[in-house]
């Protein structure tokens, strides 16, 4: 029998048969007077939600400009950074290195290179890294921006918690990059957006107390910000609030 030829285009999906992904977009990040807005860029969509701006990084940064002496001369490190914006902030208020890391997704990594070039002075920028990292990795690639045998004195995580299945390498990480001594502090913000799960995120915060990981936590008072996402099931008051805790290493304070 002769073979069957079979038009492949069959299978293809006609043109405009799924929409396409959302532009990237352009927000204000307002900041503490005088300091000039920043105007970030976010990818249009993503699956790990890298295409919002937290209300936790917005409530960091303003902290950081609050108190500035916080990043002067400090070496800087963002986990699953997205906007940016506390890092950015942090640059801007003097620190000595920055070192911004997002999932290894080319497009997150690009949007958050871009936002560093826009916001951050051309003088300021060479102390302003940017790479993709994976919680739990090597902290090596981290650590070669510093100088020899330095550390990390703050490290950002702002509404990361909610990846519940994460909470060990992300605390390994901050573990690894701390520095040992009494100076160094995790910045940890974060809302519970989805109220019914508010147990399994603050199991972050109780594991972070327990070995290996035996940091201290210091809770701060709590910022209420307009809900992100205002039609969501559950306590609006609970959506619209920043839990803030500071971790250093057990037995530094």
């Amino acid at each position: 029998a002769d073979d069957v030829q079979m038009d492949c285009d069959m299978f293809a999906e006609p043109e405009g048969f799924r929409p396409p992904p959302p532009p990237p977009r352009t927000l204000t990040v307002a900041r503490i007077e005088p300091h000039a807005p920043l105007h970030v860029e976010l990818v249009g969509h993503h699956s790990l939600w890298a295409h919002e701006l937290w209300n936790a990084g917005v409530v960091m940064g303003r902290l950081l400009d609050e108190t500035p002496s916080l990043c002067a001369g400090k070496n800087v490190l963002e986990l699953g950074a997205g906007a940016a914006a506390p890092s950015m902030i942090a640059a801007l208020h003097g620190a000595r290195q920055v070192v911004i890391t997002d999932y290894p997704d080319k497009e997150l990594i690009e949007t958050a290179t871009k936002n560093a070039a826009n916001n951050v002075p051309a003088d300021v920028l060479p102390r302003v890294h940017v790479m993709g990292y994976l919680w739990g990795a090597d902290p090596a690639p981290l650590l070669a921006c510093l100088a020899p045998s330095e550390k990390f004195d703050l490290i950002f995580l702002s509404d990361l918690v909610f990846n519940h299945t994460e909470h060990d390498r992300m605390l390994e990480s901050c573990r690894a990059s701390l520095r040992d001594d009494d100076k160094g502090q995790v910045f940890c913000f974060f809302t519970h957006h989805r109220p019914w799960k508010e147990a399994e995120d603050m199991a972050f915060i109780e594991k972070a107390q327990q070995p290996p990981y035996n940091f201290h936590i210091e809770r701060l008072g709590d910022v209420r910000m307009p809900a992100m996402f205002p039609s969501d099931p559950g306590s609006e008051e609970v959506r619209s609030t920043v839990k803030r805790f500071v971790f250093r290493r057990a037995g530094s304070v």
